[in-house]
């Protein structure tokens, strides 16, 4: 993996032993990711390296590699609130695992090894982008020694007491937590940042769980079984055989788990939307009690469903979240009587309120419409000054989702190449003149009632053109000319344009939205069989 780069430091004792060697009392391993390698894959290329690089991937990361936007807005969740877009760029050095022996500790030999590792990181990269991260619980490997034959409790606190140390020690580096979760950050060669400022004291630390916050036997036993039973009417007849006379005042319901999960956060997760309803009703004051993560029951419930999209791979494929998702979302947001355009929004995680037909964002309509145009004044050009040979191979990336057939007659009908530029003229009429996302049948309304002469685009759909291969081809070129691909041609032409328009969660998710408008499900990287055979792009 030429992406990625192991970056080891050690320290060594000034003695030398019996046999004239110097002693490794000290040990520190990285790995320097170069991140704009793998930005088209960001998820599914990190995830192989090591459980660290997965783990730090994910926790952070969407899946083109930018910090998630709830570290950079949530008024709750954003922590301390320094981190933004600049944890978007550069490369990473991710720090695995820190160890100086006992006897050697509190000598600043830790701290000097890692400073050393982040300057040797540093030049090999642009400083001011260079970012390097490190998580408070990996650092405390030592202490399962310490845990063994310990109780559950015993085992908390030793990890509660390493960690606190882990995050001390990261602090002195300069290290700063990311949001509510257990990564730091450092941008050692951006001076002016926040996180070179904002003293360690004043680092923001998330609640953490207290013997006053533990769980009792009757919540466990709750939890258990409510977990245990199966089916969201059978969950809710447990819920109700047990809670059933408390009112709504009562602390009963403010218990929770150790993460701070209370059982409207649990019947939310677990896709429960009978039982979310009936607990909001006994005790509406739920909604907003945040866990030990800082997420309300919503929040959790949409990351929920945003992991499920993500990580387990199907973000190209996704066609929008389960009904009881959707029932879920509806009840915790207070619609009581959502408006079809409110459901389609939330079924496919529109997070500006504009997506047309709730999966198409403002933003990936200008693309598109920009695209199309640009697109079909260089193909029209093309097919009216080039010859068949040379159109079809400049072309050929265009051209890929024609049947060979038909693109090997693109070669000598003259016709048949205008037709196929005609119609990229007509997406772009219809995403310049309309809201509407640029379904099939749009399009082929448009050309059955155009007045073209010659008849150029009837030409190359009676000779076996489709609208399918040009809408397909449209996608992946405002896929590949996106502000995430390498390039991001349309941001630099249109970028007035674009930031004038709200930022949504699907922006970026050309694969999903192209297949809902009837289109191929394109995609940055191409997969393959065992054998080595190109796998369908709708696989």
């Amino acid at each position: 993996m030429e992406w990625i780069e192991v970056i080891n430091g050690s320290v060594l004792s000034k003695k030398t032993n019996i046999n004239g060697k110097h002693d490794c009392i000290g040990s520190c391993t990285s790995v320097l990711i170069r991140r704009n390698q793998i930005r088209s894959n960001f998820h599914d290329d990190i995830k192989d390296p090591t459980e660290e690089t997965s783990a730090m991937g994910f926790d952070l990361f969407d899946r083109y590699g930018r910090l998630k936007p709830v570290f950079k807005k949530d008024p709750v969740r954003s922590g301390s609130g320094i981190w933004g877009d600049e944890l978007d760029h550069g490369d990473i050095l991710l720090i695995d695992q820190v160890s100086i022996n006992e006897c050697h500790r509190r000598q600043g030999l830790g701290r000097e090894m890692v400073r050393d590792i982040l300057q040797k990181a540093m030049a090999k990269c642009d400083p001011q982008t260079f970012v390097a991260i490190a998580c408070s619980a990996a650092l405390n490997s030592e202490v399962r020694d310490e845990c063994e034959n310990k109780s559950d409790e015993e085992q908390r606190h030793i990890y509660d007491r390493e960690e606190r140390t882990a995050e001390c020690f990261l602090r002195s580096l300069g290290f700063r937590r990311i949001g509510y979760t257990e990564w730091f950050a450092f941008l050692p060669g951006n001076t002016q940042h926040a996180c070179q400022s904002l003293p360690a004291d004043k680092d923001f630390d998330p609640p953490r769980p207290t013997p006053a916050h533990t769980t009792n036997i009757f919540f466990e036993t709750l939890l258990d079984e409510f977990e245990a039973t199966k089916g969201d009417t059978a969950r809710l007849a447990v819920i109700q055989k047990a809670l059933e006379s408390y009112g709504p005042e009562e602390d009963i319901w403010v218990l929770a788990d150790r993460r701070g999960n209370t059982l409207l956060h649990h019947a939310a997760a677990f896709e429960n939307p009978s039982c979310v309803k009936w607990i909001l009703e006994k005790c509406p004051r739920l909604i907003t009690i945040r866990n030990y993560m800082g997420g309300t029951p919503l929040e959790l419930c949409q990351e929920q469903i945003d992991d499920t999209r993500t990580q387990h791979g199907i973000s190209d494929k996704f066609t929008g979240c389960s009904q009881p998702f959707l029932d879920i979302l509806s009840t915790l947001k207070g619609l009581s009587d959502p408006s079809p355009e409110e459901l389609q929004r939330l079924r496919y995680g529109c997070t500006c309120g504009q997506c047309q037909e709730g999966f198409m964002s403002p933003r990936m309509h200008l693309a598109l419409r920009c695209c199309a145009a640009d697109a079909g004044d260089m193909l029209s050009d093309d097919a009216d000054n080039s010859d068949g040979d040379y159109f079809v191979e400049k072309n050929r990336l265009t051209l890929k989702y024609l049947q060979p057939g038909v693109r090997d007659n693109l070669r000598t009908n003259k016709s048949m190449r205008q037709g196929f530029a005609s119609i990229l003229g007509h997406f772009a009429r219809l995403l310049r003149d309309h809201t509407e996302p640029p379904h099939v049948h749009k399009i082929l309304e448009m050309t059955r009632s155009s007045r073209e002469w010659p008849p150029v685009t009837k030409t190359y759909l009676s000779r076996g053109g489709t609208v399918e291969a040009v809408g397909s081809a449209l996608f992946a070129r405002a896929m590949d000319e996106s502000l995430w691909a390498v390039g991001g041609i349309i941001w630099d032409l249109y970028a007035d344009e674009m930031e004038a328009l709200p930022a949504c969660r699907n922006d970026d998710e050309f694969g999903f939205v192209s297949g809902l408008c009837g289109y191929k499900r394109v995609r940055r990287v191409q997969y393959v069989s065992m054998t080595g055979i190109p796998l369908d792009d709708d696989f």
